[in-house]
């Protein structure tokens, strides 16, 4: 029952699955059909580019160590980092989405585990995580083989499965104010796929 206890404790503080038993029954459902390996560039499957289709190399430097610690080995749903920001970089996380979505008229709903979830139209673009102020973001699988061999993330387990894109990629939520132009970057290449009609 230790997993049991553990899980629904995390999902508490992560939205989405119920807290309950049925919720734990979906995760598991989730890891029978998760993808492994989630921080391997290979693990994005078909003839995508690591350079990237909105985003490039020149613009995304590697992430500087230490590497963002995740749990998603023990289980896919939720999927988050275990490192919470300061609360001066949630305050500029929260400025930089407002400022983008202004920028690009996004409209703000909820996605399936965040309140906090931005669309063009139909289509979402990305949603932030409560605690953490991780993301997923829906990004041209190129785009997220570049953040992968960058590390500056990590592919959702579902994505490509279950109607998730197949560049769904959590991204780690920034540090300081460097990283902060680095989301801004990959929001804006989110953004760039939706309205190219490819955000599913």
């Amino acid at each position: 029952m230790g997993d049991y206890s553990d899980w629904i404790a995390f999902q508490k503080t992560a939205g989405g699955l119920p807290a309950n038993i049925l919720g734990y029954l979906a995760m598991l459902f989730c890891r029978l059909v998760t993808r492994h390996n989630l921080r391997n560039p290979s693990t994005i499957p078909g003839p995508y580019s690591a350079d990237g289709k909105y985003l490039n190399g020149d613009t995304i430097p590697r992430r500087t160590p230490p590497p963002a610690k995740t749990d998603t080995h023990r289980w896919p749903v939720p999927q988050r980092q275990y490192e919470d920001p300061s609360d001066e970089m949630k305050t500029a996380i929260e400025e930089l989405t407002e400022r983008v979505a202004k920028e690009y008229n996004l409209t703000k709903g909820t996605a399936f585990d965040s309140l906090n979830a931005y669309y063009i139209g139909k289509v979402e673009v990305f949603h932030r995580h409560p605690k953490d102020y991780s993301h997923h973001i829906m990004l041209h699988p190129s785009d997220a083989k570049l953040l992968l061999v960058q590390d500056w993330g990590e592919l959702f387990g579902l994505a490509g499965k279950l109607g998730q894109a197949l560049g769904c990629t959590l991204v780690f939520a920034p540090r300081n104010q460097d990283e902060i132009v680095i989301l801004e970057r990959i929001f804006k290449a989110a953004v760039e796929h939706a309205k190219a009609g490819k955000g599913s």
